[in-house]
């Protein structure tokens, strides 16, 4: 009897100085990848890391508490609060409130979009839905890497309820997370393959990394621990070298996950599995430099990005080394300011209820004011003066979805009624941000233009695998088909899609565009091929002037705007051989080159008349759109 009223003890886990250094070594590849992408390209990888350790992790409290009957979903959402949210709010905030003095209009509207989606833990749909088409660059997006935790906190809606029902019905949880783990790998292959934006950020096609950490757990309960301490060795050893062996061979060009997300994952797995006292883990991962580091993981992961993308969208120039360390030391020092003086002093808060709904309703209020942000178009009362300046950088086209007109396009994709049409934008983004250009101009009958523009399709015949691209150009031929009143198609891409060093691919591609070319010829419609326009290697948003406090004061107008140098443009040695080379094949087609519209003189300036060109790196603006598009209209009547 007395037994019976014996309350179970909650479970605690053994604590693992070995895997705070696993954190530690996640946390810093992060940071040197953020700091420095082209010294250490595979960097990213340490999320990986984090994700294997956080399933593990968490899988294994869970478990504890299953089996000691302590466990209640409950109490595991307001630990979970107590745990992530706090540092999340204090950067959240800083972000908000460094950007209401330093970002004109339309950089604060997108931060407002990345801190609601960030506190509402859908910042990975966020930007999976942006990327592609007329989106900034990843370094000038201060919250972009919160990703990473939205992924992590979507897993924990759903696996805390499989794990607890597993349990109930004695089923084995490490069959369980195996075929969950097989499913979302072969989605994550699919996905990497055929659309790789997709593929990254995608929590589906992540699951599988998270749940291999709660695989090891479950795996660890119901088999005995290894013996062998030299076997031990050798696991961890092995881990170790998968990492590095994923570290160095990835980078953001890699079909990544993929299979190689493989290196990080099973590698980390290795070395968890190893135990504390493999000598990798005892000697170097459990060394107190290291585990240190591993305690303010946390926080410093969430620090460190905004510091670099501020100083990459407030300095004038390319932020320099010794800019970036110092920012990497502000980083640990804010990160060990939050965990010691924000975080542990919440932890002895005793009424842990009360605290975690103070901190999901400051959570869920700066969410809102993220919102406000983005509807109020980035607050434009606050800089006045500038709105005029900019407010022409739109990208000009605001089409609808293709599937409106019953074209396969799964995508973000741009298309307009093809109605009445005499000129056909196809490609990408690149034919997209023509079309403001061209519908604004006075003549009769070149102001008849449409748009059909695929993400990362060149328009491109027996080139695609994935089935998006490969039912665009299915779609394209069937708009052709259907309009006779199509009389010219501009064929406009990104060019970086052709700077492989492969000659095989390099074929593919010639092949690809000389098949297009064809298909219209036999179809008596005028090929246009647009030598794609001159891409930037800098932020031209640097050159718009603004009176915000901290923006007159840290920046200044860079020495690029005035005239972009060679050093400033993306490489086109390679793109510029291969369109000789498709010119040669079809001499009666003709090719418009807009690079001297831009340069003049031996100069490149990117603003006229107190106007920018460029909305971004590689699109026009709506200034330069029109600019291009009187040229690309001049052309077109000589050939009419």
């Amino acid at each position: 009897m007395k037994n019976i009223l014996i309350k179970p003890k909650p479970f605690h886990m053994d604590y693992r100085s070995d895997i705070d250094g696993i954190r530690a070594i996640a946390v810093i590849l992060v940071l040197f990848f953020h700091a420095f992408p082209e010294n250490l390209p595979g960097g990213f990888l340490g999320v990986d890391i984090f994700f294997v350790i956080s399933g593990y992790l968490i899988s294994s409290i869970i478990l504890g508490g299953l089996k000691n009957k302590t466990y209640s979903l409950k109490n595991f959402y307001i630990k979970r609060i107590n745990r992530i949210f706090p540092a999340l709010l204090i950067v959240l905030l800083f972000s908000i409130v460094f950007g209401w003095f330093a970002l004109v209009p339309e950089e604060y509207k997108e931060l407002g979009r990345h801190s609601a989606s960030a506190a509402f833990f859908v910042s990975n749909l966020t930007l999976w839905y942006q990327s592609g088409y007329f989106d900034r660059s990843s370094e000038l997006k201060p919250l972009l890497h919160l990703w990473s935790l939205s992924v992590e906190e979507q897993f924990y809606i759903f696996w805390p309820l499989v794990m607890s029902y597993s349990w109930r019905r004695k089923m084995s949880l490490v069959k369980v997370s195996f075929f969950v783990i097989l499913i979302s790998f072969i989605i994550n292959i699919y996905m990497s393959y055929n659309y790789h934006s997709g593929a990254f950020y995608s929590p589906i096609s992540r699951f599988w990394e998270i749940l291999i950490g709660a695989f090891l757990a479950f795996y660890k309960l119901e088999n005995d621990e290894i013996k062998n301490e030299s076997q031990k060795n050798s696991q961890g050893l092995l881990g170790v070298l998968l990492i590095v062996v994923g570290v160095v061979f990835v980078s953001k060009e890699s079909f990544f996950p993929g299979f190689w997300a493989l290196c990080p994952v099973i590698g980390t797995s290795l070395i968890i599995s190893s135990g504390s006292s493999a000598w990798i883990n005892r000697k170097i991962l459990s060394n107190r430099f290291l585990t240190g580091i591993g305690l303010i993981s946390y926080p410093l992961y969430l620090w460190h990005w905004p510091l670099i993308s501020f100083a990459n969208i407030l300095s004038p120039e390319p932020v320099v080394t010794s800019i970036k360390l110092t920012l990497l030391a502000i980083s640990f020092i804010l990160a060990w300011m939050t965990y010691n003086f924000l975080e542990l002093p919440l932890r002895g808060v005793k009424d842990i209820r009360k605290k975690s709904v103070t901190l999901l309703v400051l959570l869920i209020i700066v969410g809102l004011i993220g919102s406000f942000i983005k509807g109020a178009k980035g607050i434009q009362s606050r800089d006045v003066e500038t709105i005029n300046t900019y407010s022409h950088l739109s990208s000009g086209f605001s089409g609808v979805s293709c599937e409106q007109f019953g074209l396969k396009m799964k995508t973000a994709n741009y298309c307009t009624n093809y109605e009445d049409t005499s000129i056909l934008l196809v490609g990408d983004s690149h034919a997209a941000h023509l079309y403001y250009g061209l519908k604004k101009n006075k003549d009769p009958y070149f102001s008849k233009v449409s748009v059909m523009a695929g993400v990362k399709c060149n328009g491109l015949v027996n080139f695609y695998d994935d089935n998006n691209c490969s039912n665009y150009i299915h779609s394209l031929f069937a708009v052709l088909d259907k309009n006779p009143s199509i009389r010219y198609v501009v064929l406009a891409g990104a060019h970086q899609v052709i700077q492989t060093k492969s000659a095989k691919v390099m074929k593919k591609y010639f092949d690809g565009y000389s098949d297009m070319i064809g298909e219209l010829l036999a179809r008596k419609i005028k090929p246009i091929f647009f030598i794609d326009n001159l891409a930037l290697k800098i932020d031209p948003l640097k050159c718009v002037e603004s009176k915000l406090p901290l923006r007159s004061w840290l920046s200044e107008q860079p020495s690029f705007c005035e005239d972009a140098k060679e050093k400033d443009w993306v490489e086109y040695d390679r793109y510029d051989a291969f369109t000789k080379r498709l010119s040669v094949k079809f001499p009666s087609v003709t090719f418009f080159d807009s690079r001297p519209l831009i340069c003049k003189d031996g100069k490149c300036p990117l603003m006229r008349g107190g106007r920018l060109l460029y909305s971004d790196k590689n699109h026009y603006s709506l200034y330069g759109s029109l600019l291009v598009g009187k040229g690309l209209i001049e052309v077109l009547n000589l050939v009419k």
